[in-house]
């Protein structure tokens, strides 16, 4: 399980990161990393499916969770780098970007989730931007 952990990290990750175009704003990063999201999703929703069945095993298997930490760590590494360095941006984004993905999994792409998308982008946007 750890093995697959990995795997599914490392290719999410590389999705993501290769999707990004020219990030010079908050916002450009934020929906950047929700679109290589959604890129995943659209090609094999079993990924995203898989990373939250590893994440609820997480809580009675200690070799699942330290994976899921490990995993967790390099996005918040990944996101945070791509935020100027904001453990506390990172952890927020990828918290909304969870939640998200759960939605669809749940419900699919629906209306309300299209809008919900955009009001998490501007709304992290407008919070992670300073004044």
């Amino acid at each position: 399980m750890a093995a697959v952990g990995r795997e599914v990290s490392e290719s999410i990750t590389a999705e993501v990161l290769g999707g990004l175009e020219a990030t010079e704003t908050v916002e450009d990063v934020v929906r950047g990393v929700m679109d290589g999201l959604w890129r995943i999703m659209d090609r094999d929703e079993r990924l995203a499916r898989l990373y939250f069945d590893l994440a609820a095993v997480s809580v009675v298997e200690p070799e699942v969770r330290k994976v899921m930490r490990e995993m967790k760590a390099g996005w918040r590494k990944v996101v945070a780098g791509l935020l100027d360095g904001s453990e506390a941006a990172s952890v927020y984004v990828i918290a909304g970007l969870e939640g998200l993905a759960l939605e669809r999994l749940d419900r699919g792409e629906t209306r309300a989730l299209r809008k919900a998308r955009e009001l998490f982008v501007s709304s992290a946007s407008a919070a992670l931007s300073g004044p």
